[in-house]
């Protein structure tokens, strides 16, 4: 029987630990990567949804000359994003609101956040989310809508 001498078995033992912990870390990285992203996405879908409640939150305002106090009543192109829970819209003493869209079950890795929005768009001070997956600190804005003088919507375009 022709057998291997122990140096030669130990070179491809240990050859064969390093694959494997060099595949198991590529694998968590891969993972890992993958949850933040997905995170990401959900992060910019709550974002876009609140950019369209504040537009529709204006059309309101044109129309009944007062903001909406739910969002039922509100022209919205979307239901409210999956995985968030959204709060009661909040009628500020004057002419403002503000709306709060929170994380419900944050996957591993990333803890539960806050989107808020107000009708000036995103709340910084209010708002509660990490900057790794903050929308609104992406160098090009997801959502962007011009208004004319009259505060009437003009144009609605999607920047990426």
């Amino acid at each position: 029987m022709l057998t291997v001498p122990l140096p030669q078995r130990l070179k491809v033992s240990a050859i064969a630990f390093f694959a494997t912990v060099t595949l198991g870390l590529l694998v968590w990285w891969s993972v890992a990567s993958y949850k933040r992203s997905v995170e990401v996405a959900r992060a910019k879908e709550a974002y876009s949804f609140l950019c369209d409640v504040r537009a529709a939150q204006y059309d309101h305002f044109e129309r009944h000359g007062k903001f909406a106090e739910s969002i039922d009543p509100l022209d919205l192109p979307r239901p409210i994003p999956t995985h968030f829970s959204c709060g009661k819209i909040e009628i500020e003493a004057g002419c403002g609101w503000s709306l709060k869209l929170a994380r419900v079950g944050a996957t591993l890795g990333c803890s539960e956040y806050e989107l808020v929005f107000n009708e000036r768009g995103f709340d910084e001070v209010r708002s509660r989310i990490d900057d790794q997956i903050n929308p609104h600190q992406s160098a090009t804005p997801l959502h962007v809508v011009r208004y004319r003088a009259d505060d009437r919507r003009e144009q609605t375009t999607d920047q990426r």
